[in-house]
């Protein structure tokens, strides 16, 4: 039985596991960066939220035709078939790797044959959630570190370190203009306008990636959470201090790459409030 089923009216066609994959998620939020450093954000609720998968699939020339064929002689939004526990996530851990999806599919360029595995097509496809999710229950959790999310009244917590650490962006909201002969000219938004941010790479098992997306897609999203590292870590800079920092999102954009079977990697960015 394959993996993957897609499904236009009654014709149907089979497809393996990716070779890789990865998710983006566009969260419905408006972001407005305000003079005292800080965001407002506008929640237009998770119904306009969008999901979509970039992955890539080995197949021989016969079978990429074939798809091809299906997808483009009757162009029609498609049905995704998931079989339980096949480890591929579309649309991200949270939503889960079984059940019946309804998508639009594309290829994302023209496939082109590889020396490795040898004369097979690599086929790169855009797969854009277009309906409801099924049903899917989070799995238990498996502690991996001392890392945490936390807001008011949830939290995530035994989340592993960044293993590439933190990227901090201090803005002190100063600029400095030169004249010709080199004197500065100063311009100082106030100390209040200040304001620190920090982007990095959340590497998690699929449990704590799942419960992690949940939290920050579907409870979070534009509010306010705390993130609680061990001491030395600074993840928005020595200003900042360490220890637990207040934030928030500053994209409402997070990037999943499916690593490996029980490994993904979260690309987020926050704003220290």
């Amino acid at each position: 039985m394959a993996d993957i089923t897609l499904s236009i009216a009654e014709s149907t066609f089979d497809l393996p596991a990716p070779s890789s994959s990865s998710t983006e998620i566009t969260l419905a939020l408006d972001l407005v960066d305000l003079e005292n450093g800080s965001f407002s954000a506008y929640d237009n609720l998770t119904k306009y939220d969008k999901r979509i998968c970039k992955c890539s699939f080995l197949l021989s020339s016969s079978d990429t035709e074939a798809l091809a064929q299906f997808l483009y002689d009757d162009p029609q939004p498609v049905t995704l078939t998931l079989v339980t526990g096949c480890a591929f996530y579309p649309f991200g851990p949270d939503k889960g790797d079984e059940g019946v999806f309804t998508t639009s599919i594309v290829f994302n360029g023209t496939p082109k044959i590889s020396d490795v595995p040898f004369r097979y097509f690599q086929v790169d496809l855009i797969i854009q959630n277009t309906g409801q999710y099924p049903s899917y229950s989070l799995p238990s959790q498996i502690d991996e570190g001392p890392f945490e999310f936390s807001g008011y009244y949830n939290s995530v917590t035994g989340l592993r370190m960044p293993e590439k650490m933190f990227n901090p962006d201090d803005d002190y909201r100063v600029s400095i203009a030169h004249t010709e002969n080199s004197s500065p000219l100063y311009v100082y938004n106030g100390e209040f306008a200040r304001f620190a941010s920090t982007s990095f790479i959340q590497t998690c098992n699929m449990t704590k990636a799942a419960a992690l997306l949940d939290y920050l897609t579907r409870i979070e999203r534009g509010n306010d959470f705390s993130i609680t590292s061990p001491t030395y870590f600074y993840p928005f800079g020595a200003r900042s201090g360490d220890g637990q920092n207040w934030c928030q999102l500053s994209s409402n954009k997070i990037t999943v790459d499916h690593e490996s079977v029980d490994l993904f990697n979260i690309k987020l960015s926050l704003r220290k409030i």
